[in-house]
């Protein structure tokens, strides 16, 4: 699939992510990328009660897209997506998550054997 977006910092992560997966033999990485290619308004935007749903303490997750507010999260996780709105990241600082960069997560898991994709 081609790059379609004119956001050059989406396209340097994707390119990225990418590179990560061929060079690691990480499908992990490559599929986040396929998902970030997507036009904008087919991205994943999930809110955080389906976030806490379907993580447990210490999980490793990846949103290819926005991350919303609605809801709570109940435990700690370390956290990457595109976006966050502003109640999810004032509600995902007092739960004491790890907000980190997709590309941070790259390079701490390069293999990407702990990281789980929630679209």
């Amino acid at each position: 699939m081609t790059t379609r977006h004119k956001n050059t910092e989406l396209q340097r992560l994707i390119a990225e992510l990418k590179q990560a997966s061929r060079e690691n033999n990480a499908p992990v990485w490559g599929a986040v990328a396929e998902d970030l290619e997507r036009p904008a308004r087919s991205q994943a935007i999930m809110n955080l009660a389906k976030l806490n749903r379907f993580t447990a303490q210490g999980d490793v997750v990846v949103v290819p897209g926005k991350l919303l507010g609605d809801g709570e999260l109940a435990h700690q996780i370390t956290i990457a997506a595109l976006g966050f709105s502003a109640s999810a990241s004032a509600k995902l600082k007092s739960s004491k998550a790890t907000v980190t960069s997709i590309t941070e997560l790259i390079k701490k898991d390069p293999k990407g054997k702990t990281v789980r994709v929630l679209a």
